[in-house]
């Protein structure tokens, strides 16, 4: 292993610096394939502190373990337990969020109503909302929506795969 030597502020003495590039990049190419590897693994089971299989962690770790993962490597055949913790607590006050105001009340939107909701259906169809089966969505225009209370019901357009 090579070491550089460096002057130290103080007279007669020396600093050694001890790492080495090489060993650095390794280092870090290793725990890069690591974190790739550990991605590519399944996740089977997320459990809850106190459910089954979690209760020597559960006692290990204490109110700090927020849940037990058990994940899947194929290409070893391993299984390997997983915990997430708490680690560090503190005050914290969200902000308030503010209305999206860059849409207009007449764009198009889509929105989820139960089957069970007739009440609900019936005004959306007075107030012009068109059943659309293949989505099994409603769409309306967004100045309805926001007239209806029903801003919460509204699927984006990357979670309804149009």
């Amino acid at each position: 292993m090579l070491a550089r030597t460096r002057a130290c502020r103080c007279p007669g003495r020396a600093m050694q610096d001890a790492y080495e590039s090489e060993e650095r990049i390794a280092a870090a190419e290793s725990t890069w394939t690591l974190s790739r590897r550990y991605a590519l693994m399944e996740t089977r089971a997320t459990l809850r502190p106190g459910d089954r299989g979690t209760r020597k962690l559960t006692e290990r770790f204490g109110k700090r373990l927020v849940c037990v993962r058990y994940r899947y490597d194929a290409a070893t055949g391993r299984r390997f337990t997983t915990v997430e913790l708490v680690v560090a607590e503190a005050a914290w006050k969200p902000r308030a969020r503010k209305a999206r105001a860059n849409r207009s009340p007449d764009e198009m939107v889509y929105v989820r109503v139960g089957f069970g909701e007739e009440a609900l259906r019936a005004k959306m169809k007075v107030l012009g909302a068109i059943w659309r089966p293949q989505h099994k969505l409603w769409e309306l225009p967004w100045g309805v929506v926001r007239g209806l209370g029903i801003e919460d019901r509204v699927i984006g357009e990357e979670r309804r795969g149009i």
